[in-house]
């Protein structure tokens, strides 16, 4: 069932950008370390869950190119991170279900880019090409998504910007369903990928991982 995270595991790469930035504002090394201090940990996520890998996004242009479709500088978001720290996962596996969340923090400044990729998910234009992307990466692994379908979906948490969208498809026999949820936090964003396939995970867990985050970032 791993494999069904194929369709969801592309679009955090539009905010996961490894450039830094020094221009004399935030500082770098202070924001690293608050954003190690905050990253979801096991203690935040719905009992069963177990650490595991996060996914690799690396070699795929999909996002880029979606974004550029949409008139969205996709160098000007590398040029505005300041930090940010390895993705953690957890997952819930058994022979009828599968769970993954995988969750994301990093800074950012100025806030623009990433709020132009957030607006981005809610253009349906983009949202086409993202889901035309995941259909032709998954066929380059000899997968199939059938019925596969892309919507924007609502992130559960208020911030100065949000974005989301949310997968439903079918592979190797298996309906799931994917999110990506982002929020804007001051510079901080905070994101969520959420997998699941005879699994649903509950809404208010959702929002209790996202505040746990949000929480101590502002408090940081």
């Amino acid at each position: 069932m791993r494999s069904s995270r194929a369709a969801v595991c592309l679009v955090a790469a539009a905010l996961a950008f490894t450039a830094c930035s020094d221009d004399g504002g935030l500082d770098p090394e202070a924001e690293e370390e608050l954003l190690e201090d905050a990253i979801l940990t096991e203690d935040d996520v719905p009992d069963g869950f177990e650490e595991g890998e996060p996914s690799d996004e690396s070699g795929d242009d999909t996002l880029e190119d979606c974004l550029e479709e949409v008139d969205v500088d996709s160098e000007a978001l590398e040029d505005s991170t300041v930090a940010e720290v390895d993705p953690v996962a957890f997952e819930l596996a058994s022979e009828e279900e599968f769970a993954s969340i995988e969750a994301e923090l990093r800074t950012v400044d100025p806030t623009e880019p990433s709020e132009q990729v957030l607006d981005a998910m809610g253009d349906g234009d983009f949202r086409d090409c993202v889901l035309e992307g995941f259909v032709e990466a998954a066929g380059d692994d000899d997968q199939e998504i059938e019925d596969p379908e892309i919507e924007e979906a609502d992130v559960p948490v208020d911030g100065d910007a949000t974005g989301g969208l949310e997968f439903t498809g079918g592979i190797q026999g298996f309906d799931f369903t994917g999110q990506i949820l982002v929020t804007l936090v001051g510079n901080h964003l905070v994101s969520l990928e959420l997998t699941s396939v005879n699994e649903e995970i509950d809404e208010d867990d959702v929002e209790a991982m996202f505040d746990a985050m949000i929480e101590r970032l502002e408090e940081g």
